[in-house]
């Protein structure tokens, strides 16, 4: 993804206020990046904080010279990184920041820089150790931070913050630029729910990870379709055990249920005669609808199962869970 590029034509004030920062020597030492779901925050936060150590700004970082190599493949040791998506950030990883920027940077730009993914994932208490060290910030410290949840960040954290928006782009244009990319419909609508940016819908149509869930999804459904009883026990044995082992397993059975998810809605709206968003998948929907009695208990299901799992629940009585439930709201002749 070229993120300058994106963020100079489609999320000018955000480029405009970042660039004319650099200019004037006027960075803050904290931003908050907001966006919606889909919206390129880790791409953009890490993109900015690139900028600061960038040989060749032009304005952004260059994505090119040795500095933003380093960078982009995790070896500049005055970068630091907490995503959220893996897990609650606890006060510890806070605490270990603090002590790593204790000392004077490596590097020889003399930048130390922090990025946080989804920063309302902290617990309260490391809410409160970043407060302490965003209202004491040494000159020469940055902090990049995302939030999909405003609502949820500490509100001493936001005051102390620059924000910066990104804005939602309309899904006809990202459907129009997915179009131009050659990317089919059967794709486009579907991953047009998870990602605001056909760049990076197009790097999910080649990843494997994403392509082995998709099949397992649409292999599930057409099971169901074709009997009721077998769908059951193939979610039962093939889906469980296509996330019984590796170290990202709960995230790939998150993007199975997510998955799932989109057609369930659908096949709700279709039941009350409104309109669907997986359109290139009408038959498929319309000859499960024939089948499935009661898909609003379904879809309550698979939304408290997404839920449950970051509980770090068992994901394979999950799964039989999910599976049971689809069995009791199917049509009698199954």
């Amino acid at each position: 993804m070229d993120v300058s590029n994106y963020l100079e034509i489609y999320q000018k004030p955000l480029y405009k206020t970042f660039v004319n920062a650099l200019a004037n020597n006027s960075l803050s030492h904290a931003y908050l990046i907001k966006g919606g779901s889909g919206s390129p925050l880790i791409e953009v936060a890490t993109h900015l904080a690139k900028t600061l150590v960038c040989e060749k700004r032009n304005p952004l970082a260059c994505d090119n010279c040795i500095s933003c190599h380093r960078f982009s493949q995790g070896l500049n040791p005055d970068l630091i990184f907490l995503d959220g998506r893996e897990g609650t950030i606890k006060i510890g990883d806070i605490r270990n920041l603090e002590t790593s920027f204790s000392s004077t940077a490596i590097e020889k730009g003399g930048t130390l820089i922090y990025v946080i993914h989804l920063v309302e994932k902290m617990t309260p208490e490391a809410s409160n150790a970043l407060l302490k060290f965003l209202e004491e910030p040494s000159h020469e410290i940055y902090a990049f931070l995302t939030t999909e949840n405003e609502e949820n960040v500490l509100p001493t954290i936001l005051s102390r913050s620059q924000k910066l928006i990104l804005s939602l782009l309309p899904s006809e244009l990202i459907f129009q630029k997915c179009d131009e990319l050659c990317i089919s419909r059967t794709q486009s609508e579907i991953l047009v729910n998870f990602y605001n940016v056909a760049d990076v819908i197009n790097e999910k149509v080649n990843d494997e990870e994403y392509l082995r869930i998709y099949d397992l999804v649409m292999d599930t459904l057409n099971t169901i379709n074709s009997n009721v009883k077998d769908g059951v026990l193939f979610i039962q044995t093939e889906v469980s055990k296509a996330f019984a082992y590796g170290a990202k397993t709960r995230d790939s059975a998150r993007r199975f249920l997510e998955l799932f998810t989109l057609f369930v809605k659908d096949l709700v709206n279709y039941k009350l005669n409104a309109d669907i968003t997986l359109n290139s998948y009408e038959p498929l929907i319309k000859d499960l609808a024939d089948k499935i009695k009661n898909p609003e208990n379904i879809l309550i299901t698979f939304i408290e199962s997404l839920t449950r799992l970051d509980s770090y629940v068992n994901i394979p009585l999950l799964l039989d869970h999910l599976a049971i439930t689809i069995y009791k709201e199917t049509i009698n002749d199954r």
